[in-house]
């Protein structure tokens, strides 16, 4: 597996910046297209360095071009980096600081639940599926669907604050693990027991 460092070595990402990683399909459902806009926000503020990086989906096809359409009107093709379907998808996670989920409907998320198990927390919107719950307050930030402006500023605001950034990362890693299957399994076993008991 690539290290953090050699990832963004090989990406030409500052290791100081604060990279913000997402991944899924290239469709109008992961909201791929919210990126340009989210970044370009971010971005204008100029009070600190910040990189974007999507993984996932093919670099064919109109839905590819009008992203990338896009980043080169709003000059941002050095600051955001599109990497295709790769095995070690999960790998690259290592090398930024937060997850962000920016899907118009995702039943888990589990490429966020694979962020929350590297500490890496997560920022998504609010009535885009199940993963407000698991943020919550502790693990990341919840933001209104699709705000742009919000967005941008939990991205700067975990930036600037690294403290509350490891410590919400650190509450993912640890919450996450209540996903774990095996956890899950003797839950859905005890509670079957119990009702064998009651009846």
């Amino acid at each position: 597996a690539l290290t953090r460092k050699e990832i963004r070595n090989n990406l030409n990402i500052p290791q100081e910046a604060i990279l913000v990683c997402s991944s899924g399909t290239m469709d109008w459902r992961k909201g791929i297209d919210l990126i340009p806009q989210i970044a370009s926000k971010a971005l204008s503020s100029n009070s600190i360095d910040v990189y974007f990086m999507w993984i996932g989906g093919e670099h064919t096809g109109i839905d590819f071009e009008k992203i990338v359409y896009d980043l080169e009107k709003l000059k941002l093709t050095e600051k955001v980096k599109l990497i295709s379907s790769i095995k070690n998808s999960v790998d690259y996670f290592v090398a930024s600081d937060i997850f962000l989920l920016c899907s118009r409907e995702e039943p888990v998320g589990m490429v966020a639940l694979e962020a929350a198990s590297l500490s890496i927390p997560i920022i998504c919107f609010e009535n885009a599926g199940g993963m407000p719950e698991f943020v919550e307050s502790d693990c990341g930030i919840v933001v209104p669907y699709l705000n742009i402006e919000r967005t941008a500023e939990a991205i700067l605001h975990l930036s600037k604050n690294s403290t509350q950034r490891l410590k919400m990362g650190g509450n993912a890693a640890i919450k996450v693990k209540q996903f774990d299957i095996n956890n899950t399994c003797i839950k859905i076993t005890n509670t079957i027991n119990q009702l064998i008991k009651l009846s």
